[in-house]
């Protein structure tokens, strides 16, 4: 890095690196929600007596989304178990999403 006056070369490398890093975070972020989503779209939008289990032999990552919505209250164990109350609701949405979205790709 270069020394400019008043310090310009120094501030945009750290832009650039808060961005770089923001970014990745991002992409992480949107990669644990996506594997969450995958995860809830396992559960029967239709029944509260259906549960699943994330069995330990699991995609790691399947594992670790099990994890997160249990830590959000959307499961009732670590390792999937029934939807919560809240779960459900997340899962009613996201059928409803998935019909928009199936229905929207049927008509063109």
């Amino acid at each position: 890095m270069t020394k400019t006056k008043g310090g310009a070369a120094a501030k945009n490398s750290y832009s650039k690196r808060i961005i770089t890093t923001v970014e990745i975070t991002t992409m992480r972020l949107q990669h644990e929600i996506l594997e969450e989503l995958r995860l809830l779209a396992q559960f029967n939008p239709d029944s509260t007596l259906e549960g699943i289990k994330v069995h330990h032999t699991a995609e790691a990552s399947m594992v670790e989304a099990s994890e997160r919505l249990y830590a959000k209250g959307m499961v009732s164990q670590p390792d999937g178990g029934y939807l919560t109350l809240r779960g459900q609701e997340a899962v009613q949405h996201l059928d409803n999403v998935l019909s928009l979205l199936d229905c929207a790709i049927a008509h063109h």
